[in-house]
């Protein structure tokens, strides 16, 4: 389990390390407008569509927190002694 984490953390990474190379011809201009306009625009563009990914998680956990407590105990194992 710890590798898969780490393999996800160290690919994320990667996409990061290539998206930041992908922009670094765009901050040759002395005013870095459009460097910090494409990356504004992108966080707008995929905060959006996280919003309408997880939109209901908060409804969902709100039933799940309504859920009525139970009387269930489990089952009791058998004591040695008792047979």
């Amino acid at each position: 389990m710890r590798s898969l984490v780490m393999a996800v953390n160290l690919f994320m990474s990667a996409i990061s390390s290539a998206l930041s190379q992908a922009f670094v011809g765009v901050s040759d201009d002395p005013l870095l407008v459009w460097n910090y306009a494409i990356v504004t625009i992108l966080a707008f563009v995929f905060g959006f569509a996280f919003y309408l990914t997880h939109r209901g998680l908060d409804k969902e956990e709100d039933a799940l927190n309504m859920v009525a407590d139970t009387k269930y105990e489990g089952k009791k194992k058998k004591d040695e002694s008792d047979a």
